[in-house]
C-alpha cells in the first residue's frame, strides 16, 4: 500500500516536470543583446544587435524605433537577419542604431513580442550592461583656486601722449577740410521741375497722341486704347471710383445712378453722355476691330480733352480761364 501511493507520487511529479518542461519548451524562447562597443559617451551612436529565437509558426514584434527605452534611444533599424543552425530554431537577428544617456553606466534592456496564433506573449531581453566614457579628458588638470586681481599702475604720461596726438590728428584734419574743400561755383542753381498735377499729367498724355502716326490699323487700336486708359484713369483717381476694372457699361451706370453712389461729387448729364460716346467709340476699336474715319481721330482726341477740363473745373472752381467747362456760358459782371 505504501509502495503503491510512493509510486502514485512519483508518477505525478515527473507528469508535473514534464509539462512544466514543454510549456517551457513552446513559451520561453532565448533573447539576448550584443553591442558593437564596451563603453560610450552620453549621445554617442553605436550599434544594438536583438537576437530571438523565434519558434514555429510564431511572428516577432520588435521594440520600436524612435522610442527611448530606459536608458537607450533606438534611432533606427540598420539591418534584420534570420538564421538556423544544426536544426535548431530560427534566430532573427535585429540591428539598430541606438545612443544612450546615463550618468556612470546603463543597463540596456528592450522589450519584444512573440505571437502564436491569436496569442501574444511579450517578454524582455536579459540586461546588456554599457560603461559610460568621462567627457572630462585623462589628463584633465584639477581645478585651481581663481588668481587674485592684478594691480596696475596709473601711467599718466602715456595718456598725456595719446591725447595730445588726438589734438593734432583732430587739428591737421580741419586744416586739410578748410583747404580742399569744395568751393561753390558760380554757375546758377538749375531750375526746379515743376510738379505735375494729375489733370496736367493726363493733358501731357492726350497730347503726345497727337504725334502718332495712324495709317497703321494696329496704331489705332493702340491710339483708342490708351486714350481710354488716360480717361479712366483720370475718374478713378479724382472721383475716387473703380473705372480701370469696370466695363464701360458698370461705369456709366455708376455714374448715372442718383442712390447709392460712393464718389467724390456727381457728374452733369451731359458730361457722363459725352464720356459714353468716348468710350463706346473706343471699345468698338478695341474689341470689334472698327477703323473709324480719319476724321473721328482727332475730334475724339478734342472730346477727351474736353471731357478732362470739364471734371478739373468741378473739382476746382477756382481754375483759371483755360480751364473752364466748354460750352459753359460766361458769367455775367
Amino acid at each position: 500500500m505504501v509502495k503503491t501511493k510512493l509510486y502514485s507520487l512519483i508518477l505525478t511529479l515527473c507528469i508535473f516536470l514534464f509539462l512544466q518542461g514543454f510549456a517551457a519548451f513552446v513559451w520561453a524562447q532565448k533573447a539576448w543583446l550584443e553591442a558593437s562597443v564596451d563603453s560610450v559617451q552620453n549621445g554617442e551612436r553605436f550599434t544594438l544587435t536583438l537576437s530571438v529565437e523565434v519558434g514555429t509558426g510564431q511572428v516577432l514584434i520588435p521594440p520600436s524605433v524612435g522610442k527611448p527605452w530606459g536608458d537607450v534611444d533606438l534611432l533606427r533599424e540598420v539591418v534584420r537577419e534570420k538564421s538556423r543552425t544544426n536544426n535548431g530554431p530560427e534566430v532573427t537577428a535585429i540591428q539598430f542604431e541606438a545612443a544612450v544617456f546615463g550618468l556612470d553606466s546603463v543597463q540596456v534592456r528592450l522589450p519584444y513580442g512573440l505571437v502564436a496564433d491569436k496569442d501574444t506573449l511579450w517578454q524582455t531581453t536579459p540586461p546588456l550592461g554599457l560603461k559610460l566614457k568621462s567627457v572630462v579628458p585623462q589628463n584633465a588638470q584639477e581645478l585651481k583656486d581663481l588668481t587674485p586681481i592684478a594691480e596696475f599702475g596709473t601711467d599718466w604720461k602715456t595718456w598725456l601722449w595719446v591725447g595730445l596726438l588726438f589734438v593734432g590728428v583732430t587739428m591737421l584734419g580741419w586744416w586739410l577740410w578748410r583747404k580742399y574743400r569744395k568751393q561753390p561755383d558760380d554757375k546758377p542753381l538749375p531750375e526746379p521741375v515743376p510738379v505735375l498735377t494729375l489733370y496736367e499729367k493726363a493733358l501731357a498724355r492726350l497730347d503726345a497722341l497727337e504725334t502718332w502716326d495712324l495709317q497703321d490699323p494696329e496704331q489705332v487700336k493702340a491710339y483708342y486704347t490708351e486714350l481710354s486708359e488716360v480717361l479712366r484713369m483720370y475718374l478713378e483717381k479724382t472721383l475716387r471710383i473703380p473705372a480701370l476694372e469696370s466695363t464701360t457699361g458698370e461705369l456709366l451706370a455708376l455714374l448715372r445712378a442718383k442712390e447709392g453712389r460712393k464718389m467724390r461729387l456727381p457728374l452733369p448729364s451731359a458730361t457722363v453722355n459725352e464720356l459714353a460716346s468716348v468710350l463706346s467709340l473706343s471699345d468698338l476699336v478695341k474689341f470689334a476691330d472698327y477703323i473709324p474715319q480719319n476724321t473721328a481721330h482727332a475730334e475724339t482726341l478734342q472730346q477727351a480733352k474736353n471731357l478732362l477740363q470739364n471734371v478739373e473745373f468741378l473739382l476746382r472752381p477756382a481754375a483759371t480761364d483755360q480751364q473752364k467747362p466748354v460750352d459753359q456760358p460766361e458769367a455775367k459782371a
